[in-house]
C-alpha cells in the first residue's frame, strides 16, 4: 500500500545538492547493531489492525505508512514515517517493523533517510513538493519530488544478511538550459550521469560513468543527499587519482619499465591522468609474494624540473581521488589502524586489540576522542590504569584532538604525561602523533 501527500514548494533556481560524504565499507555496514532507543521499545505492543497509534512514540505524529513483505517471509511488514512537530524544521524518522505471526516488532529506525519537512518554517517552504513511500517485491522505495534547487531524490532499500541496506539512488533535476539525471548503484559502485542540453534543437545528451568500490550503507545511517553529492564529486574527479605507493611512483619517458626515469611522484600526491594506454604491466614485489597488475598512463610533468612535457606512470599504485576528509580510515606503519566517523573512533592495534571511543565533532577538520574503556584485546590494555599520576584520562571526558592537515592526521593528547608513561610501561605503539590515509 502506498500513500502520496503533495506539498507546496516555491523556487526556480537550480543548484546541485551539496552535503558531506560519510561512508562505510560493505562488511562493516552489515554488522551494524540494531539498538532501538528506549522511547521506541514499548511501542510495538497491542496494535489494532490499521491503527498505528500504539506504534508511534510519544511526541511524534504519523505522516506516511506503507505495508508489504519486506523481508520475504510471506508476511506483510510495516514502515512508518513519523514527525516531531516541536522541532524547528520538523524532524522525521522512519520506523521499520517486521511482523511475525502475532505482532509487529520494531527492527530499525533511521533519522537520516527522510529529510526535515521544511527548509523555511516561517515561509512554509517544504524541502520536497511531493513524497512517496512503498514496499514492493521485498524492496522499500522512497521517492522525494522537488522543483528548482531541490531535485528529485529516489532511493531503494532491501534486507541483506538481516540488515536493511541501501541498493541505489536516482536523482533528476531540470535547470535553465539542461536536464541532469544521476544513477548511483551503491552496492556495485556504478555511477552514471546523463546531461541533456535543452538549449540545442536536437537536445544532445552527454553520458559520464565511473566505477568505484561498492559500499554498503545500513538504513539507519544512510543520508541519500550526502551520497548524491559524493557521486557528483566522483564523476567530476573521475580522471584524478592519488599515489598510494609508499616509496613513491617513478615517472618514465615512455610506457615501458626499461625507459628513462624522468621524475618521481611522492606518496599521497594527487595527479590527473591524461590518457590510459593499452600497455599492460605487472609489478612483483621483491619477495615475490604479491603482484600488482595495471596499465601505463600518461600524465603532464611540465611542473617538474625536467625538459619533458609528458611522462608515464604505472596505474597499479593509483587510487581514485577523494577530497581529503577526516572521516575515513587512517594508519601508522602497517599495523595501527583507526577509522573515524562522526559517532565513533575505532582503533585497531596489531590485529590483536580493538578499541571504540565516542567522539565530539569540533569542525570539518577537527574531532575529539572521548575517553572510554571499551576494548577487545588479547592482553591487558591497562587503559584504566592511572599510574599514580594526578592528571590521567577520565571516562566521558575529552582525551585527544585529531586534526586534518592536508592528507595527514595529527593528534594532540590532553594528558601527555599519562600517554608518555603508558607508552613506556605498556605499549609503545598505542598512541602515536600522526597518521596517513589508509587505502584498502
Amino acid at each position: 500500500m502506498k500513500k502520496t501527500i503533495p506539498l507546496f514548494i516555491l523556487s526556480f533556481l537550480f543548484i546541485y545538492i551539496a552535503c558531506k560524504n560519510n561512508t562505510q565499507n560493505t562488511d562493516a555496514s552489515l554488522e551494524v547493531k540494531k539498538e532501538i532507543p528506549e522511547e521506541h521499545k514499548e511501542t510495538a505492543e497491542n496494535l489494532i489492525e490499521n491503527d498505528y497509534t500504539a506504534l508511534i512514540p510519544k511526541g511524534y505524529e504519523l505522516e506516511y505508512s506503507a505495508t508489504g513483505d519486506l523481508n520475504l517471509d510471506t508476511v506483510n511488514d510495516l514502515v512508518l514515517v513519523v514527525r516531531k512537530n516541536d522541532s524547528p524544521l520538523v524532524d522525521r524518522e522512519v520506523m521499520v517493523f517486521l511482523k511475525d505471526e502475532n505482532e509487529f516488532n520494531l527492527d530499525v529506525i533511521s533519522k537520516t533517510v527522510f529529510p526535515q519537512k521544511y527548509r523555511s518554517r516561517e515561509d512554509d517552504i517544504t524541502n520536497y513538493d511531493q513524497e512517496e513511500i512503498a514496499i514492493e517485491n521485498g524492496v522499500l522505495s522512497i521517492k522525494l519530488y522537488g522543483v528548482g534547487p531541490q531535485s528529485n531524490n529516489f532511493s531503494r532499500y532491501k534486507y541483506i544478511k538481516e540488515t536493511l541496506m541501501l541498493i541505489d539512488i536516482e536523482c533528476y533535476a531540470m535547470g535553465a538550459g539542461s536536464h541532469e539525471r544521476i544513477q548511483y548503484e551503491v552496492l556495485e559502485g556504478n555511477i552514471k550521469v546523463e546531461t541533456t542540453n535543452t538549449m540545442e534543437d536536437d537536445m544532445p545528451t552527454e553520458v559520464k560513468t565511473v566505477q568505484i568500490d561498492g559500499i554498503g550503507y545500513a538504513f539507519d545511517i544512510c543520508d541519500t543527499e550526502e551520497l548524491i553529492s559524493y557521486a557528483y564529486t566522483r564523476i567530476s574527479n573521475r580522471n584524478k587519482f592519488t599515489v598510494v605507493a609508499k616509496n613513491g611512483l617513478l615517472i618514465r619517458e615512455s610506457p615501458d619499465v626499461n625507459s628513462n626515469r624522468i621524475g618521481k611522484l611522492p606518496f599521497n600526491t594527487d595527479i590527473e591522468v591524461l590518457e590510459k594506454t593499452n600497455v599492460l604491466f605487472t609489478f612483483e614485489d621483491e619477495e615475490g609474494y604479491t603482484t600488482t597488475e595495471g596499465h601505463w598512463v600518461k600524465i603532464a610533468v611540465d611542473n617538474l624540473n625536467t625538459s619533458h612535457q609528458y611522462g608515464y606512470i604505472f596505474d597499479g599504485f593509483l587510487t581514485p581521488y577523494e577530497q581529503p576528509t577526516i572521516f575515513r580510515g587512517w594508519q601508522n606503519a602497517d599495523y595501527i589502524y583507526i577509522n573515524i566517523s562522526k559517532n565513533a573512533i575505532d582503533y585497531q592495534l596489531h590485529g590483536q586489540c580493538q578499541y571504540t571511543y565516542p567522539t565530539k565533532v569540533i569542525s570539518e577538520n577537527e574531532i575529539e576522542l572521548i575517553w572510554a574503556y571499551d576494548a577487545d584485546c588479547v592482553f591487558d590494555s591497562q587503559l584504566d590504569n592511572d599510574f599514580g599520576l594526578q592528571k590521567h584520562p577520565i571516562k566521558g571526558e575529552p582525551f585527544a584532538k585529531y586534526t586534518l592537515e592536508g592528507r595527514i592526521l595529527k593528534v594532540t593528547y590532553y594528558y601527555p604525561e599519562w600517554v608518555k608513561t603508558y607508552t613506556e610501561k605498556v605499549n609503545k605503539d598505542t598512541f602515536t602523533n600522526q597518521y596517513t590515509e589508509r587505502y584498502y
